[in-house]
């Protein structure tokens, strides 16, 4: 009888043992089953944490990674353009100015010296433009001043037009060289016409006066003019002069005419040379024609004389 009994209860036993083996059930991925809390329930992971199956805790995500939500059962790297500081949160974006292009970070990248970003979240930074600068990696590229240009990409800031160069429009990638016939004295300002009695080359920041015996009486020019012969030039601001009747000039770059000899004359402007008195003529002044003697007298020129003998 008592050996019956202590195999009934052996048979019992075994079968509580085999019903709880049977009823236990792996610890559910998310969650976590700490083997010294008895309870029904498992307890899910928090946010910033995972689980696979059957683990008694939850495994932090590592840097660059984050789970948002309790009961993660793995975690997501952060995505380009965006970083994760703390693995419980979201990814942020990154901000004006930084960059980056590689997942899984925790910080974003500052954008280098001549570049910059237009948009939160960027993966990259852009290069700033030619005839821009860019000083400020959060802000859009700004042109070049008036007097300034840039040609190259990637500048924080623009130069400066050399002497007699210029630049009279914003934005200039290239400045422009100050024109024949022109000065520019201030490269921010448009080129000024050289005056009259003034001449230039290209790329002048002054004109160059004409030398006596040249003449330019008109406003931006690249040259003056040589004074012609029969001509003389006073002023190198007016327009040539003819000689007057009784004057002359053989030569070029005159300022004035030469007053013909006695026994010489000339009647027309702009003469080069006196005419000589003819004979049987006399010539009482260097700007008429010449008058006839009579018939029985000479001539010396300017007087008529006796003929004797």
């Amino acid at each position: 009888m008592y050996r019956r009994s202590v195999i009934l209860m052996c048979l019992i036993l075994s079968v509580v043992v085999r019903n709880a083996y049977t009823d236990t059930k792996d610890c559910p991925a998310g969650s976590y089953c700490p083997p010294s809390i008895k309870t029904a329930q498992p307890v899910l992971c928090p946010a910033g944490t995972f689980s696979n199956v059957g683990q008694s805790v939850c495994t932090p995500c590592q840097s660059g990674f984050h789970a948002i939500k309790p009961g993660s059962t793995y975690c997501t790297i952060c995505p380009a353009g965006y970083y994760c500081p703390n693995a419980h949160l979201s990814p942020l974006p990154c901000p004006l100015g930084q960059a980056n292009d590689q997942r899984g970070q925790i910080s974003c990248a500052n954008c280098a010296i001549g570049h910059y970003t237009t948009d939160n979240g960027s993966t990259h930074c852009l290069d700033c433009p030619p005839g821009h600068f860019c000083d400020d990696a959060a802000s859009l590229p700004k042109p070049c001043r008036l007097g300034e240009a840039n040609n190259e990409m990637s500048q924080s800031h623009c130069k400066r037009c050399g002497v007699g160069n210029y630049s009279q429009t914003l934005g200039q990638a290239l400045c422009d060289i100050c024109p024949p016939g022109s000065y520019c004295n201030d490269p921010a300002v448009s080129p000024k016409k050289c005056p009259v009695g003034t001449f230039s080359r290209s790329g002048q920041t002054i004109c160059t006066p004409c030398t006596v015996g040249y003449f330019m009486p008109y406003i931006g020019s690249t040259f003056c003019d040589y004074c012609p012969v029969g001509h003389y030039c006073p002023d190198v601001t007016q327009v040539k002069q003819p000689c007057p009747p009784g004057t002359f000039n053989d030569k070029y770059g005159q300022i004035i005419c030469e007053k013909c000899e006695n026994g010489y004359y000339t009647v027309n402007y702009g003469s080069t040379h006196c005419i000589h008195c003819p004979q049987g003529h006399i010539c009482n002044n260097t700007y008429s024609l010449p008058e006839s003697c009579p018939s029985n007298r000479l001539t010396r020129q300017t007087i008529c004389l006796d003929n004797i003998g």
